[in-house]
C-alpha cells in the first residue's frame, strides 16, 4: 500500500514507501504516481530522471549519475567517481576552517567558484548576496552566482557556460526540491558532474548537502519534516548508494536515517551535525569540524544488526566497505 506522500520524520518507525512497480517523476505533482522508475534488486524503486524541455534533450542515459543504484556485492564502486571531491556540510554557522578548505582544493586564489544558491526562497542574489562572503573571507577571488527555477534556462548551453571553467561548484542552503525542481537531469546537472571529473570540488550546506546523494532525504515541497517524499527521492547521485540529512542534533533528527537505510538495504545514511562537514575523495571521507558524523546502515547489511556508529574531527571512513580508515 503506497504511503502517500510520505514517511513522517523525527522519531516515526520504518516502513512504507513505494512498492516495486509503483514510482513517481520529480517533474510530476508531488505523490502522482508514475509507470516508469528504476526497479532495484532489493524490489524497491527510484524515479527516473525528469524529461528535458525542448525537441532534442540531451541523453544522458550513460552518464554515471543518472544510474540507478545498486546493492553492496554488484556496486562497481567507487562511491564518488572522478578524481575530485566532495565538501558536504550539515548547515549552521560553519567554522572557517571547512571553507578555507573548499577554497583550497578548488585552487586557492586560482580558483574559479560557482555558488548555487537556488535552494533558497530568494530570488534575487547580488554580487553583495551574504552567502558569498564567508568564501571571501576564505580567500575565494573569482565568485559567481548560478540562478535559474527555469528547466528550460537549466538546460541551455548560455547558462551552464560559467561552470565550463569552474574549479569549484558551491550549493547553499534552503530546500532540496527546488534544486530538483530547476537542475535534476540538465545540461547544468551534468556541467556539476564535469566540475568532479576533471578534479575540481563540489560543496554544498544544508540542501546543498542532501542534494549530493543518489537519494534524497527531505525533498517533500510541503515540508523539511517529511523525511521520505514519494516523487522527490532521487537527488544529484554525485554521491552514490548514500542518502544524506543535515542539522542532526539541532534539529532532533538523529533517528530519522534509520528509517531511509532500513527501507532501502543498499543506502548507506550520513547524518550531518552543524558546523560539521564530510570532506570525500573516491570512497574515503574525512570528517571538518566541530561536531559528528553519524554513520547509517540497514540492520540488514552483512548481519551486523548494528544501525548506526559516529564519526568526530579527524575520523576516517571507507564508505564503500563501510568502515573506519586509518587516519593519514
Amino acid at each position: 500500500m503506497l504511503l502517500g506522500l510520505a514517511l513522517a520524520a523525527c522519531g516515526t518507525a520504518a516502513g512504507g514507501g513505494s512498492p516495486a512497480g509503483e514510482s513517481a517523476n520529480p517533474a510530476a505533482a508531488p505523490g502522482e504516481p508514475s509507470e516508469s522508475g528504476y526497479v532495484l534488486s532489493s524490489g524497491t524503486q527510484v524515479p527516473t530522471l525528469p524529461a528535458l524541455p525542448g525537441d532534442a534533450p540531451e541523453d544522458y542515459s550513460d552518464r554515471w549519475w543518472a544510474q540507478p543504484d545498486h546493492p553492496q556485492q554488484s556496486f562497481p564502486g567507487p562511491v564518488l567517481p572522478g578524481d575530485g571531491w566532495l565538501v558536504i556540510a550539515g548547515g549552521g554557522t560553519l567554522p572557517p576552517s571547512i571553507y578555507r578548505r573548499f577554497v583550497r582544493l578548488a585552487g586557492g586564489a586560482n580558483a574559479r567558484i560557482v555558488v548555487i544558491p537556488t535552494a533558497s526562497s530568494e530570488e534575487r542574489f547580488g554580487d553583495d548576496w551574504y552567502g558569498l562572503a564567508p568564501l571571501k573571507r576564505a580567500g575565494a577571488g573569482s565568485l559567481r552566482i548560478l540562478h535559474t527555477r527555469s528547466r528550460e534556462e537549466a538546460n541551455s548551453l548560455a547558462f551552464v557556460a560559467a561552470l565550463e571553467d569552474a574549479t569549484g561548484v558551491w550549493i547553499s542552503g534552503g530546500r532540496q526540491w527546488r534544486l530538483m525542481d530547476a537542475y535534476l537531469g540538465t545540461r547544468t546537472h551534468d556541467a556539476i558532474a564535469r566540475v568532479l571529473e576533471r578534479g575540481g570540488v563540489v560543496g554544498g550546506t544544508s540542501a546543498g548537502a542532501s542534494a549530493m546523494a543518489s537519494y534524497l532525504v527531505r525533498g517533500a515541497p510541503e515540508g523539511n519534516h517529511i523525511v521520505m517524499a514519494l516523487g522527490y527521492e532521487r537527488g544529484f547521485g554525485f554521491l552514490r548508494r548514500a542518502a544524506v540529512d543535515q542539522h542532526l542534533r539541532a534539529r532532533d533528527r538523529v533517528q530519522d536515517l534509520r528509517m531511509v537505510v532500513d527501507r532501502y538495504p543498499h543506502l548507506l545514511g550520513l547524518g550531518l551535525d552543524e558546523g560539521t562537514a564530510l570532506e570525500i575523495r573516491g570512497n574515503r571521507g574525512r570528517v571538518l569540524g566541530r561536531g559528528r558524523v553519524y554513520i547509517y546502515e540497514s540492520t540488514d547489511f552483512e548481519g551486523t544488526g548494528v544501525p548506526h556508529t559516529f564519526l568526530r574531527e579527524g575520523d576516517e571512513f571507507d564508505l564503500l566497505w563501510h568502515r573506519f580508515a586509518p587516519r593519514r
